[in-house]
């Protein structure tokens, strides 16, 4: 999980039949899910063993509570998984560095300029 993204897995059993589609419900509301993820296809056949399914849920708004389940379909009918929920995780605004550029002996004189330098990351 980050500010603006969470990335969601499942595993589905080796009893499932297949092939399954599966599409994320997700939302700030418990009651309204209507935010989709794109659809996720399963093998034909992954009978063998269980298999694990990821998506990454993007352009959410950091430091916020999600609820989401999953929507799994194959040929017998739909199923919805049960409801978790994730938080984005808190944007952090980034303190500058900041510098002043002064006269050769350090001191700022009324009427001279002031040069403000500022650098700010914003690597998350």
């Amino acid at each position: 999980v980050t500010t603006h993204s969470a990335t969601v897995s499942w595993t589905v059993p080796t009893i499932a039949f297949t092939p399954e589609t599966y599409v994320v419900h997700y939302g700030t509301n418990l009651n309204n899910l209507q935010t989709t993820s794109d659809q996720i296809i399963g093998l034909s056949n992954f009978t063998a063993r269980s298999h694990r399914f990821l998506i990454t849920l993007t352009a959410l708004t950091p430091n916020t509570v999600y609820f989401y389940r999953i929507n799994a379909t194959n040929s017998i009918g739909s199923v919805l998984s049960q409801t978790a929920n994730f938080t984005t995780a808190l944007y952090k605004v980034p303190t500058p560095d900041v510098s002043v550029a002064t006269a050769d002996d350090n001191r700022i004189y009324a009427g001279s300029s002031l040069i403000l330098i500022c650098t700010i990351s914003l690597d998350q």
